[in-house]
């Protein structure tokens, strides 16, 4: 009850305060907030930036990123990227998480959104693409479209791509091993995935990927192996040992 009454002193100082502000200094007050992951402060500022102006491209964008990181529901943060994209189309980050988004929504239900988000996730990128050309980003995203579209030899292509700009990205990582490891390429995919962990000695991911794949070709022995090389290198993670 304290947190509510003290959360709600904050909205009505920060509400009163910003009403002498610009709608850019309310957005760079709204930023620090949430560079020190007080989210509601910053939805708090951004908001009253849009009450302000309502094309403020960069307010819609903070916004978006806001809920994102405050893990609310997806949806309600494309609909302030959205904005954003639409508002400023030069906004890659946007663009690039609007997509995202997209895709995940997309492949759970392609049948229902092949003639809705699919020609939006292809617009998305294809602005992303023309904005940063060769970028790691929009590589990115042109290998997980095409994994969205059934196209393996394609995202191969741009994963591979992307991971040369990029090396050791998570990002890229998981989804490039599990390519390669589909397409039956498994010394390739077991090779990047010894790579990350040459680079991280704590990335789970890799172990889980690692563990997995031996599992499944029947090689007990050395998927008991990368069990013990996990709690050895990561000696106070308990799902190490738990595995």
């Amino acid at each position: 009850m304290k947190y509510v009454a003290a959360l709600a002193l904050v909205g009505a100082l920060l509400f009163s305060s910003a009403c002498t502000q610009s709608p850019k200094k309310l957005v760079e007050a709204g930023n620090r907030y949430h560079d020190r992951k007080k989210y509601k402060e910053a939805s708090i500022l951004y908001q009253k930036a849009l009450a302000k102006d309502k094309t403020n491209a960069e307010a819609y964008y903070r916004m978006g990123l806001n809920l994102l990181d405050e893990r609310q529901p997806a949806e309600e943060a494309s609909r302030y990227l959205r904005r954003a994209v639409d508002l400023q189309p030069t906004n890659t980050d946007a663009a690039s998480k609007l997509a995202e988004i997209y895709l995940v929504a997309y492949s759970r239900h392609p049948q229902q959104f092949k003639t809705t988000l699919l020609p939006e996730i292809k617009e998305l990128v294809a602005k992303v693409q023309k904005y940063q050309p060769n970028s790691f980003s929009g590589l990115r995203l042109e290998g997980l479209l095409a994994l969205a579209e059934n196209d393996p030899e394609k995202a191969l292509d741009a994963f591979s791509k992307a991971n040369s700009l990029k090396p050791y990205s998570p990002d890229v990582v998981t989804w490039y091993a599990e390519t390669l490891y589909n397409a039956k390429r498994l010394d390739d995919a077991v090779a990047l995935e010894r790579g990350m962990l040459a680079h991280d000695k704590r990335w789970g991911p890799g172990y889980d990927f690692l563990f997995l794949a031996y599992s499944r070709a029947n090689e007990k022995d050395k998927a008991k192996a990368v069990l013990e090389e996990r709690v050895q290198n990561d000696p106070k993670n308990e799902v190490a040992f738990q595995n």
